[in-house]
């Protein structure tokens, strides 16, 4: 919090068209140094004049070096703006404006304030009105509400303008320290939420490591089998034989093509896509990039896996990087789990895609496994929150892939009325 003993620079720009208020201003908020007579002629300075003024009550004395004011005078309100505009360029920006209500022939306080909010929305701004200017509602239908505005009734006094001065300062300066906070905060909060989702998806990737490992070791042993037939039909040198190295060398090209498609998958979801910016993206390439990950657990875990899609090559959806492939591949990733533990004999896990109507479509994930009770199907999304085993996942694959689509404008539910669980996520086209 800011020490108000200490000597604070505080920036402040009267707009009044009456050359005798700038003074009496500078008076009040210019750093003096303290002599009797001017402390008699600070007391007497913009007194009530409807005070008696044979009062015996002393004026008290006021000390003023709490706060330095360096002050700058306007005499229109379109002057005020100019120089509140220079102020923003040269990032020296007033902390204050102290704004007359009437200041013909040019804006009155009301449209000058209008405009200075327009261009700087930190300012702490007063307004010096007398009792037969605008009321409160007047001042309210034109300018709203705003813990940044303050009235000063006319005549003023001279204690009520130093108060006001060092309270609106302080505020400012409370103000921006808080907001840098928020900002670093929110930076810090971002930076944690990316290594969250950069977690997740190494481990959405690790759940399907192993399966993935041992159907890669099988189709490389297939391609040496290939190619030590290849080498034996070679050394064999006869012309019959090319039938046969052709066939083997097909098959060895469809088997790496294979190995290629499962590792291209896994690099594109690896990769860390959250500084990506949003782009038209292929549904079949979403598709493409998650379909081969799944077709291997589901070979490694003996769970049926089919898919259905009626999108075409030209449907297309706002994705930054792969997200919205990490999204379904979670939900995919959920689905095999819940399968795997259930006790039903018939086990089967579903992707259907299709268009809903002319501006959006739909990816619909369903599995044979046990439907989500309904006491979880409000906490199913929570970060954290788990229904599987030990080991089987960290909580957080729903709540990323329901972040995920909100943040791609689309929309993540579980559809109750389904027979079976069924996951769907809800997007527009481009």
């Amino acid at each position: 919090m800011m020490d108000i003993n200490q000597k604070n620079q505080c920036r402040v720009l009267i707009i009044d068209d009456q050359k005798s208020i700038h003074e009496d201003y500078n008076k009040i908020l210019s750093q003096r140094k303290k002599t009797t007579q001017t402390d008699e002629l600070l007391d007497q300075l913009l007194s009530d004049d409807s005070s008696d003024s044979s009062s015996e009550v002393e004026q008290p004395k006021i000390n003023t070096d709490f706060i330095e004011c360096q002050i700058t005078s306007a005499f229109q309100g379109q002057e005020g703006l100019k120089k509140i505009e220079d102020s923003i360029k040269n990032n020296q920006p007033y902390h204050i404006a102290f704004v007359d209500m009437r200041m013909p022939p040019g804006w009155d306080g009301l449209k000058t304030i209008q405009e200075i909010w327009k261009i700087d929305s930190k300012i702490q701004t007063v307004i010096c009105t007398a009792f037969s200017d605008y009321s409160w509602k007047d001042i309210v239908d034109v300018l709203g509400v705003s813990d940044r505005l303050l009235i000063l009734k006319k005549p003023f006094d001279q204690m009520e303008v130093l108060q006001i001065a060092t309270a609106l300062y302080q505020k400012w300066i409370l103000t921006n320290e808080t907001e840098k906070i928020v900002k670093e905060q929110t930076e810090v909060i971002k930076a944690q939420e990316q290594q969250v989702f950069q977690a997740e998806k190494l481990a959405s990737l690790g759940q399907m490591a192993g399966g993935i490992a041992h159907e890669i070791n099988n189709p490389l042993a297939i391609i040496k089998n290939y190619i030590s037939g290849i080498e034996k039909l070679t050394k064999k040198g006869k012309e019959t034989d090319i039938e046969k190295l052709t066939s083997f060398a097909g098959e060895a090209k469809k088997t790496v093509d294979r190995i290629a498609a499962i590792v291209k998958s896994m690099l594109s979801l690896s990769r860390n896509s959250l500084e990506d910016q949003k782009e038209p993206l292929s549904c079949q390439e979403i598709i493409n990039t998650i379909i081969s990950l799944c077709e291997e657990k589901s070979k490694n875990k003996s769970i049926p896996f089919s898919l259905e899609n009626s999108l075409e090559e030209t449907d297309k959806i706002q994705s930054q990087g792969t997200q919205i492939s990490q999204a379904l591949l979670n939900l995919l990733i959920n689905a095999f789990d819940a399968v795997e533990e259930s006790h039903d004999q018939e086990k089967w896990v579903r992707l259907h895609c299709e268009k809903i109507s002319d501006s959006h479509v739909l990816f619909s994930i369903e599995n044979s496994g046990e439907k989500i009770s309904p006491e979880n199907i409000n906490k199913i999304f929570d970060p954290f929150y788990t229904t599987k085993n030990i080991g089987k996942g960290t909580g957080l694959g729903l709540a990323l892939s329901k972040k995920i689509v909100q943040n791609h404008q689309g929309e993540l539910f579980i559809e109750t009325e389904a027979e079976n669980t069924r996951f769907c996520v809800k997007r527009p086209l481009n």
